[in-house]
């Protein structure tokens, strides 16, 4: 069991043997040898190994059944916080909260700290090492809730394709109920190839507030001769509007004011948050 876990949490990392040798400082004929059952590591290298990658020693010998995996992802949920508004609080990027959320990264001791105290609960509990956890997890923001909201068929960034309404859902994204306030109302949509490069990525999650009108310079997605869907950044001129591409080996997408009129090019939804897996 040792063997078989050993190598699917360095294969997770995308490490070869002798990068993990490296970072254990040992041979890569011991990580081969421990790969393929032929040695057994004494117990502090099992420690160090389980520190590296962040699970319990049972779970690396096979006493447990899964990964004490951290509870960034679990505690942020509860607090009603979007990873970028969780990422604000605490100064950091949201690919910064991304990468904790996956195991990817682990604060520093002073973070962890920080964390453990925003959300009311000891630092073993964040990194998975303890099971329980006081109900009364940030009280003050737990009384904010969260909603779900349907992610809709990938739309390309590139080219049109059908309109959101004849597409799937794939997914539900959840965002915080106050968003609704007034009556707005939100839905999400999958970024699919590279023109809106780099802002926006190919499989990122857009949440756009729906609305038919937008400010020059708006990411929208917008309805083009009620058929077909797109994902551009919106410029108004007097005589007409551009769908623009960020990635220049892309052409702008040009229509005068008849056009807009007579296909008609419409306004979706404004996008409001952008959220990226890595």
């Amino acid at each position: 069991m040792f063997s078989e876990r050993l190598r699917k949490l360095r294969r997770e990392k995308n490490l070869t043997q002798t990068e993990l040798a490296n970072l254990l400082n040992v041979s890569n004929g011991a990580i081969a040898m421990w790969e393929t059952e032929k040695r057994q590591p004494d117990l502090d290298m099992v420690s160090k190994i389980a520190s590296y990658f962040n699970v319990s020693v049972d779970y690396l010998i096979g006493r447990e059944q899964e990964k004490n995996m951290n509870k960034f992802k679990e505690l942020r949920k509860k607090a009603g916080l979007t990873q970028i508004e969780f990422a604000q609080k605490l100064n950091v990027d949201q690919s910064t909260i991304s990468k904790w959320e996956q195991d990817k990264a682990i604060p520093d001791i002073q973070t962890l700290v920080q964390l453990a105290s925003f959300f009311n609960v000891s630092v073993d509990y964040l990194m998975g090492r303890e099971q329980k956890v006081d109900n009364n997890v940030r009280g003050m923001q737990m009384e904010r809730s969260v909603i779900k909201v349907p992610v809709y068929g990938t739309i390309p960034a590139g080219v049109p394709i059908e309109m959101i309404e004849d597409s799937y859902i794939e997914d539900e994204e959840e965002i915080p109920s106050d968003w609704l306030k007034g009556g707005n109302t939100y839905f999400c949509l999958k970024v699919k190839g590279e023109s809106m490069m780099p802002k926006f990525e190919d499989g990122d999650t857009l949440i756009l507030k729906q609305q038919d009108d937008c400010e020059s310079g708006d990411y929208c997605a917008v309805s083009i001769n009620h058929s077909e869907c797109t994902f551009k950044k919106v410029i108004k001129r007097l005589d007409g509007i551009t769908l623009q591409p960020l990635n220049p080996d892309f052409a702008p997408m040009v229509y005068s004011n008849k056009e807009i009129a007579e296909l008609p090019i419409t306004i979706l939804g404004v996008v409001k948050e952008v959220r990226r897996s890595y």
